[in-house]
């Protein structure tokens, strides 16, 4: 239930949003007798997929605008975790004396159970689901945040008892800041470039993602990645006990094709269901948190060969005419775009590009050049960059496409039997799509319907 204290306070939810954000927090507002509006700069068209689920009236919407009256009203503000402190409609409702929450902070400052924060440029929503599927092994545990579902779903059933895995963006880490508590447990998978369309340099974008750390008690653990140099040396601005983790970690490791855990063999990787040195990395990390909360050796060996990614990371979706097509829309930048292509052998095309995170490619675009047979790049100021970049790359074998079926047809087009099929864009999906699912989801159906 609701904190006492907060019966007959008045919340505004600023952007309701189209991923689970602000409609999780809305619901459960909704479900607890709260009195709310929600502000939002979209139309009522282009929240109908949120709107459809969540029954409110005129007098709590206001759409396509925000108004200075309603962060004067607003005794909790919960901001959509993109926008900046510094936003003038935040700075209204703090000089009126309002708390500031965004859907991360809100929760963890509801939530009774112990929770396990995955943060990092990629690679997170892998080792979140690694983490969730073992855990729950040997206890009541939750996954949500970051990677799609709302932790206001299941807030109400929670125990002390329980674990939450809670995917975590760098804009969701700064509501850390705002309560002063981060999660028992925090893994950093890796720091490089993105969102530089929003922070003002790396060193923010990388002082976001330690924040989940910043706010640990004495008993809190923070899970690194030792083949991480930026981690490496940002390590000591972490005051919490560390456990590092790689391929050659204590907890887990790989040998060759041999996987330990605790020092015991457990696993060859012909035998796990996902493929790249990037995933055994993320399995490590899930490995690591395992025996922070002491797993056993036979609960692991009988586990792992089960172990699957989320959908959209690498996600195999069909084997057409030999021909494999493969979804991995969350490769919002470029370095998670070229892992996946680090692990395909196969000669290859690739359907990348959209919205510009003011992002480097450089190093992406030579990789393309080298790896793939031919590229479809969607619209978007990302793939006008892209492409340039090929051409002095002196690779010409590139089209564009306007939309997700026009470029599936294009991919299949160019693809011959043996050869991948690869969404892996290394860019924002906003623009064409409502967010990186939605282009997954759009993928798929262009290649069910082949």
């Amino acid at each position: 239930m609701a904190p006492k204290d907060w019966q007959g306070k008045k919340f505004l939810i600023m952007g309701l949003g189209l991923n689970s954000g602000g409609l999780g927090v809305a619901l459960w507002l909704q479900k607890h007798g709260h009195d709310f509006r929600i502000t939002d700069l979209k139309t009522t068209e282009q929240l109908k997929p949120s709107l459809t689920r969540l029954r409110v009236k005129k007098n709590q919407l206001v759409l396509g605008r925000h108004r200075a009256m309603d962060f004067k009203w607003a005794d909790i503000v919960i901001a959509n975790p993109i926008v900046r402190p510094d936003n003038k409609f935040l700075k209204i409702a703090r000089q009126r004396g309002a708390a500031i929450y965004n859907d991360a902070s809100f929760f963890l400052r509801n939530c009774p159970a112990e929770v396990i924060g995955i943060t990092g440029t990629k690679g997170k929503s892998t080792t979140a689901f690694f983490i969730y599927q073992l855990l729950r092994k040997k206890y009541c545990t939750f996954l949500g945040g970051n990677i799609g579902i709302s932790p206001f779903e299941f807030l109400d059933k929670l125990r002390s008892t329980d674990k939450v895995v809670l995917e975590l963006s760098s804009w969701q880490c700064e509501g850390l800041a705002m309560i002063k508590q981060s999660p028992a447990v925090g893994v950093l998978t890796n720091l490089g470039k993105d969102h530089l369309n929003t922070y003002k340099s790396v060193h923010d974008y990388h002082g976001a993602k330690l924040l989940l750390f910043k706010y640990q008690s004495a008993r809190g653990r923070a899970v690194l990645n030792k083949d991480d140099e930026v981690i490496k040396k940002k390590a000591p601005k972490i005051a919490s006990p560390i456990k590092w983790y790689g391929l050659r970690g204590k907890s887990g490791a790989v040998r060759g094709k041999t996987i330990f855990y605790r020092d015991k063999k457990i696993a060859d990787t012909d035998d796990l269901r996902f493929k790249g040195q990037h995933n055994q990395r993320n399995l490590m990390a899930a490995l690591t948190v395992a025996d922070i909360y002491n797993l056993s050796q036979v609960t692991i060996k009988k586990e792992l060969p089960g172990l699957t990614t989320p959908p959209g990371r690498f996600e195999l979706i069909r084997l057409k005419a030999g021909v494999r097509y493969i979804n991995d829309t969350t490769a919002t930048a470029p370095v998670a775009t070229m892992e996946a292509l680090k692990t395909i052998t196969t000669p290859l095309i690739l359907i990348a590009g959209g919205a510009d995170k003011k992002l480097e490619f450089q190093e992406m675009a030579h990789l393309i050049a080298q790896k793939t047979e031919a590229v479809v790049l969607l619209k978007g100021e990302g793939s006008v960059r892209i492409k340039n970049l090929l051409k002095k790359e002196g690779y010409d074998k590139f089209t564009f496409a306007d939309s997700m079926p026009q470029a599936v047809r294009q991919a299949y087009a160019l693809a011959e039997a043996g050869s991948t099929v690869l969404l892996s864009p290394g860019t924002s999906s906003f623009g064409m799509f409502i967010n990186e699912f939605d282009r997954g989801a759009q993928f798929t159906r262009a290649v069910k319907s082949l």
